[in-house]
């Protein structure tokens, strides 16, 4: 039996550990699961990715679909997976599987549960058990930013000079400020035609970003193409070197709460990201893990 264990530095220098696993060699269980269960589908992007035996972003649908499972009594409560006492790989998970949850007890805390993934065959290609289910107030959680983000890529990539506008569908998110507002605006007539549309909002208003990017999702006529964020051109003030931070901070939060909403509404796309203030413009392609 060999033990692994995950852990993470911050910026100061020290380690925490964030989970202890012991891998063995076992047998795949007999028989089929009952049921159809729910279907996992990953993008083709991830679909085969060599460094995983679970996908993590197959794993946490699972469990999403798992925590779904229990009866809650308002909307301000949310159930998350705080630890998983097995997991168990069979066969080989590629970018599709089926997902069988089930509720095993009740406590006073939260709930424990079980997840089996399936293949199209009813086989078992693998199995959590012991998972442990607990009430989460998310804002409560008191995580750093560094905690928060283990890894991240910026690849920066200048549109070619000259390169005409993508058919489809574009979204422009733009700071609240009357210059900002008034360049998203000009964009968004100047990129409209019989095959663009154009969907705005405010890039603070984290329930409009979401709402811009739902009505993307589905319109196979103009299908997403990319995002426009527009930041105010601020100086910067050397004597109110807080001020300066916090905005910061308060950007990275807006444009990570924006990606987010891509990935949920544009599954299995990769959008072209332009990133500016009313002076310049930059293209990239971003990538977050």
């Amino acid at each position: 039996m060999n033990r692994v264990e995950i852990q993470a530095r911050s910026a100061g220098g020290s380690w925490s550990r964030y989970a202890v696993a012991d891998i063995d060699v076992v047998d795949a269980p007999a028989g089929k699961q009952d049921g159809k269960g729910t279907e996992i589908v990953l993008s083709d992007e991830v679909a085969d990715h060599p460094e995983y035996r679970i996908h993590p972003v197959l794993l946490d649908a699972a469990l999403r679909q798992l925590a779904a499972a229990i009866p809650v009594e308002s909307d301000d409560t949310f159930y998350q997976a705080v630890s998983v006492e097995t997991i168990r790989v069979f066969g080989p998970i590629r970018g599709r599987a089926r997902s069988h949850t089930e509720l095993i007890e009740q406590g006073q805390d939260g709930h424990r549960g079980r997840i089996v993934l399936t293949d199209d065959t009813g086989a078992t290609i693998a199995e959590l058990t012991g998972i442990e289910l607990k009430p989460v107030d998310l804002a409560s959680v008191p995580l750093s930013l560094e905690q928060k983000i283990f890894d991240a890529a910026w690849v920066q990539n200048p549109a070619p000079q000259g390169a005409a506008v993508a058919d489809g569908t574009w979204v422009v998110l733009a700071e609240s400020d009357s210059e900002t507002t008034a360049l998203a605006a000009e964009i968004t007539t100047r990129f409209m035609s019989p095959t663009r549309r154009v969907i705005s909002a405010t890039l603070a208003d984290e329930s409009a970003v979401a709402e811009a990017f739902a009505k993307t999702g589905g319109d196979s006529q103009f299908p997403p193409v990319g995002i426009v964020v527009l930041l105010a051109k601020r100086p910067f003030d050397d004597a109110d070197t807080d001020a300066a931070l916090s905005r910061a901070q308060d950007l990275i939060v807006q444009i990570s709460a924006a990606a987010h909403a891509a990935v949920d509404s544009w599954k299995g796309r990769s959008p072209r990201l332009l990133a500016g203030h009313p002076r310049r413009a930059v293209g990239s392609r971003q990538r977050a893990r």
